[in-house]
């Protein structure tokens, strides 16, 4: 990027491109670069091993990912040492979803699933009788260190221990997943989960681990009176 001009070169992506087809995230770190597959079903991880004499990866390991839903996109995603934990939603007929989905690295098994599904009925119900959505809690963002993962959603976190899920089987090529799958309307707590109610002001926008076992929080205000702010909580 140092240079005047530049010069580009393409990562060759694996199978042929189906329309609608789209990167939607870019994971890394000193072993992988990870390309997550969006929006039409299947979808996979391109997970490319870094060469060693600097030249650009190649021959990915492609990874089949769970199915959720239908119309299912992936927002974010996140990697640590032993698991890759994905964040999407998904919209239809049926109603709405939002999942974090976390893999396993090595053999990509799938560990646990963490769900808030809302039926198009309930939501219906809720618009007529002029209640807020209950969409209100999902969760939105997502940090990842080591075996630690914590969703922020609105009102609470959700720390897991991801240690505290069996370990699973190598996964069948093509199946569904066959993991635990916890359901995040109920904020009660879980082996390996403990939520932490939050006050107003405590209600972060984006969280992310900047050090072992420290939690960046932070808002951006509301463009008025309030500014934005960001602390650090331990872990």
């Amino acid at each position: 990027m140092r240079e005047e001009q530049p010069r580009w070169e393409p990562l060759v992506l694996p199978g042929p491109c189906e329309p609608g087809k789209a990167i939607d995230d870019v994971l890394a770190d000193d072993q992988n670069l990870v390309l997550v597959d969006n929006i039409v079903f299947p979808k996979y991880l391109f997970v490319y091993p870094w060469p060693s004499d600097g030249c650009l990866p190649a021959d990915p390991q492609v990874v089949e990912l769970p199915f959720s839903r239908v119309y299912e996109h992936i927002e974010k995603g996140q990697m640590s040492a032993g698991y890759v934990a994905l964040l999407s939603t998904s919209a239809g007929e049926g109603g709405v979803g939002i999942y974090v989905s976390v893999l396993r690295r090595g053999d990509w098994a799938p560990v646990v699933v963490f769900a808030f599904e809302q039926s198009r009925t309930e939501i219906w119900d809720q618009e007529l009788a002029g209640e807020s959505p209950s969409l209100d809690e999902r969760p939105f963002d997502l940090a990842l260190q080591d075996h630690k993962l914590v969703l922020a959603c609105s009102g609470a976190l959700l720390y897991v221990d991801l240690q505290a899920f069996p370990s699973p089987p190598a996964p069948v090529p093509s199946a569904e997943a066959d993991c635990p799958e916890v359901d995040l309307r109920r904020r009660t707590a879980f082996p390996g989960g403990h939520w932490q109610t939050l006050a107003p002001h405590e209600q972060p926008e984006r969280i992310r681990f900047v050090a072992p076992g420290r939690l960046l929080l932070a808002s951006k205000g509301d463009g008025s009176q309030a500014s934005g702010r960001a602390w650090l909580q331990s872990m």
